[in-house]
């Protein structure tokens, strides 16, 4: 599956939260380090244009420090972005990772023809557009990155508050403590004062405040009774509740 571009995560919890975190410290660092190279290669760019008042390379040192920069970047902290146009590629896909990638070393191209071949080229803008390239897929990455990130964090919290267990009232009236993954459609559970709601259905029985803040955002405990329908993760606050699944 790695070897097709997808992702591997460890299906226990802490171990999925450390790999989040993990993923997004490398992410930052390779962000850093692009970032801080496209200001380098951004500032002789000025220099070149505003002081010397001249477009093409100032010098032939410039033109190596400029490329040192961006082959630096893009097998340095872009090299996984490479690896993941690779495997697109190998699966028939023309997404933004190829096109960028393509751009990307378009650019390296043109810079070296003009460093070996045509030495009228501007080779430092041309070597430029391959670092400027890999720097805003790198960003777009690590936004991209983030936003998944923290959306998957929030839907396990809200997870995290369900019971594993549930109250359910069997045929004969009797009232057995069963994983919530066992639980059917029609089955009723018994829900006490202070417990988590632990899968959504509608009051059969009781009436109690319910507090569904996590799920809703609001603030004030609603009032439930037989008919209403409440949400699994919310808080029974006030009374008992026989919820139907």
């Amino acid at each position: 599956l790695r070897d097709l571009g997808y992702t591997i995560r460890d299906p226990d919890k802490a171990k999925r939260y450390e790999q989040q975190q993990a993923e997004l410290a490398d992410g930052k660092r390779s962000l850093l380090l692009a970032g801080g190279a496209s200001m380098v290669v951004a500032a002789l760019m000025g220099w070149m244009i505003l002081v010397k008042g001249r477009f093409e390379s100032a010098s032939l040192a410039m033109d190596l420090v400029t490329l040192g920069l961006a082959l630096g970047t893009m097998f340095g902290p872009g090299r996984y972005i490479k690896q993941k146009a690779f495997q697109s590629l190998r699966r028939g896909l023309f997404n933004q990772h190829v096109l960028l990638e393509a751009g990307a070393f378009a650019g390296l191209v043109g810079g070296l023809l003009g460093l070996f071949v045509f030495t009228s080229f501007p080779t430092v803008h041309f070597f430029a557009v391959s670092l400027f390239i890999t720097t805003y897929h790198i960003l777009s990455e690590y936004t991209s990155l983030i936003v998944r990130t923290r959306a998957s964090q929030a839907v396990q919290g809200l997870l995290d508050l369900q019971p594993d267990t549930a109250r359910r009232i069997g045929d004969d009236g009797n009232v057995k403590e069963v994983p919530v993954d066992d639980l059917d459609i029609g089955d009723q559970v018994r829900v006490k004062p202070g417990e988590n709601i632990p899968v959504d259905g509608e009051v059969v029985e009781g009436k109690s405040t319910v507090d569904e803040s996590v799920a809703t955002g609001e603030s004030i405990p609603e009032e439930k009774a037989e008919g209403d329908e409440v949400i699994g993760g919310s808080v029974n606050e006030t009374g008992t509740l026989l919820i139907e699944v």
